[in-house]
């Protein structure tokens, strides 16, 4: 049995062991890298509603059975990378704030989802004039100068609205349903 490579453990933090990024085009999910923020939170399915909300005409709350009846489902081929892997390259030169990652902070997968761009257009998303970004906020929350807020990112508004974008709200990795380290249930 391959265990994956502790980079943190409060919340657990693990890289793929680099003879299986050598060894396999697809990174198995039960060692492709976790990297999480704070304890991960199990979502309930069955009650679990994606909110799009912001600048857009129509805001929607969909339940998955609601995704899969409304959007098509696509699959992509598609790496995905720790913007700290190889930390400890780096802070041999300077130190570098954050997880001591080595190599394997990044694994390529098959990703199974609803394309953003479709949800976006559903909601009637503004192009002309809004925002410049699409705004990502989990469950998962971090702690920021003694307040809890949910943990999240961004991407450019034209890169998930981008036909070609290759941008999933993914439902499923390597054919299985994901696990709650790898953002389930979406």
């Amino acid at each position: 049995e391959v265990l994956m490579t502790p980079a943190g453990s409060e919340p657990f933090n693990g890289e793929t062991p680099l003879e299986i990024l050598t060894s396999e085009f697809i990174t198995p999910s039960s060692v492709f890298y976790v990297r999480n923020h704070s304890p991960v939170p199990r979502l309930d399915c069955s009650t679990f509603c994606l909110e799009v909300n912001g600048l857009v005409g129509t805001p929607l709350s969909l339940s998955l059975p609601q995704l899969e009846e409304s959007f098509e489902q696509t699959t992509i081929v598609a790496a995905l990378q720790c913007a700290g892997n190889r930390r400890q390259e780096m802070s041999r030169v300077q130190k570098v704030k954050g997880l001591p990652w080595g190599e394997g902070a990044i694994g390529n997968a098959i990703w199974r989802g609803f394309r953003l761009r479709d949800v976006l257009l559903a909601a009637g998303v503004e192009t002309h004039g809004g925002g410049l970004h699409v705004d990502f906020e989990g469950h998962d929350g971090v702690k920021e100068h003694d307040f809890q807020v949910g943990y999240g990112s961004s991407i450019p508004l034209a890169k998930a609205l981008a036909e070609d974008g290759g941008v999933l709200l993914a439902a499923s990795m390597n054919g299985e349903p994901l696990t709650a380290d790898h953002g389930a249930p979406l």
